[in-house]
């Protein structure tokens, strides 16, 4: 596992709703959630505060439009 110096409560693909499912109230229709799966999250030690990062590592590859959308909302 990843390892960061002073770190705890490491986690591997985690998962965040950005915006949950729905349906519209007018036309019902059904729209699903949408949620953001970050490669891994810590809390680390930073001047004697626990600070939770989310981390997810991508090639140029990988970098979709729908990624970087993604990234934003987060």
């Amino acid at each position: 596992m990843f390892f960061v110096k002073f770190a705890q409560h490491q986690h591997l693909q985690v998962q965040f709703l950005l915006k949950p499912a729905y349906t519209d109230a007018e036309t019902g229709e059904r729209f699903r959630a949408i949620n953001y799966l970050a490669d891994f999250t810590y809390y680390q030690s930073e001047n004697g505060e626990w600070v939770y990062h989310i981390v997810d590592v991508k090639s140029r590859g990988t970098r979709t439009k729908e990624y970087a959308l993604k990234k934003k909302i987060m």
